[in-house]
């Protein structure tokens, strides 16, 4: 929630396009919800991806060094969550 929560009010203000930043909650939720799963199924991760400390520790970074370099930031974020999502998915179904 707090991820949702921080990116909606970024993309509120204007501090991150509507689409980087939806795309960055929606894969975000994806990979947690499959980290559960997997964990369930007792199924080991070999790498998992949860940026939202880097996405977080960017901000100020942003603010006052390099400006408008939010989006570029969450579409990496999101291309990395998506990677995960579909090794995530390919290891569930083997299990099933």
């Amino acid at each position: 929630m707090v991820v949702s929560f921080s990116t909606v009010t970024l993309i509120h203000a204007g501090y991150a396009g509507a689409w980087p930043g939806g795309l960055y909650v929606f894969f975000y939720c994806l990979v947690v919800i499959f980290a559960m799963v997997r964990s369930a199924l007792a199924i080991p991760y070999s790498w998992l991806v949860r940026p939202r400390s880097l996405v977080y520790a960017w901000i100020p970074l942003e603010l006052c060094v390099w400006r408008g370099s939010r989006d570029p930031v969450l579409w990496l974020f999101t291309g990395l969550l998506a990677i995960k999502r579909v090794t995530g998915f390919i290891q569930i179904r083997r299990q099933m």
